[in-house]
Formats: C-alpha cells, structure tokens, sequence
C-alpha cells in the first residue's frame, strides 16, 4: 500500500529550476516544517521536485515566501 503526505509550508526559497539530460524541466521546492512550539519547537525540511508543465508553471509563478500544498 503507498504511503500519501501532503505538506503545506511558505516557501523557504525561490524555485530551482533545471533541465534534464532529456530537456525535461525540473524545478525543486524547500518547504520548512515546525512542529512543537516554545523550547520543544523543531523545524523539519522537505525537499519537493516537479517535473514537465508542473516545473515551469511553479518557477513563473512562486516565489520566496509562497504558500504551496504539495501532495
């Protein structure tokens, strides 16, 4: 059975995008996570990678600072 998570986070960064050896586009998304709060607060990142129209359409449209849900 496959494993699903989704995160929702503010970009930590903007978009790295990237090409594949194929011309694929590939645009890579760090998403910071806190959990816990006061002395317990922790911070977690998540590295997400899109690939083809999702890549492109991320890097026009995201920046520093933008909420995203990935799933």
């Amino acid at each position: 059975m496959p494993a699903n998570m989704t995160i929702t986070a503010r970009l930590a960064r903007d978009p790295e995008t990237r090409n594949s050896a194929k011309g694929t586009n590939i645009c890579t998304l760090l998403l910071p996570v806190d959990t816990g709060w006061g002395d317990n607060k922790t911070t977690t990142w998540w590295t997400a990678s899109l690939w083809g129209k999702s890549a492109e359409t991320a890097s026009q449209h995201l920046r520093k600072g933008s909420w995203v849900c990935v799933s």
